[in-house]
């Protein structure tokens, strides 16, 4: 019932753990659609300091937006291997169908589909 989850034909990613479950800020629910990695994920830091200065090396994040770069990754990942998608509903079909099943932890109602992209 929220934006951008309930905009038709959006692609909304969940989150999870190392452990196979929902992460605990993890969207939920009908409108979502695929779990990924979202929890402690190691990442580049270009935050600014104070001073403007733009640092090196990288940082620990956790959300969806860090599990929704894993889908976009295995989205080019299978494009290469197929030759591309004439539209989006190919690409979200081909990751929905290679897709495995978390463990536990998925509420009802929750689509159980875990990316993989073996």
């Amino acid at each position: 019932n929220s934006s951008p989850a309930s905009a038709e034909g959006s692609f909304t990613v969940m989150s999870s753990t190392k452990e196979e479950t929902l992460s605990s800020f993890s969207n939920t629910g009908e409108c979502a659609n695929i779990i990924a990695p979202g929890s402690f994920i190691r990442s580049l830091n270009n935050a600014p300091y104070f001073n403007g200065a733009i640092p090196s090396g990288t940082i620990v994040l956790s959300g969806t937006s860090m599990a929704a770069p894993h889908v976009a990754g295995a989205a080019a990942v299978f494009a290469s291997r197929y030759g591309g998608f004439a539209n989006t509903d190919e690409w979200k079909d081909a990751i929905r169908k290679a897709a495995g099943r978390l463990n536990n932890n998925v509420p009802d109602g929750t689509p159980n589909v875990f990316l993989n992209i073996l």
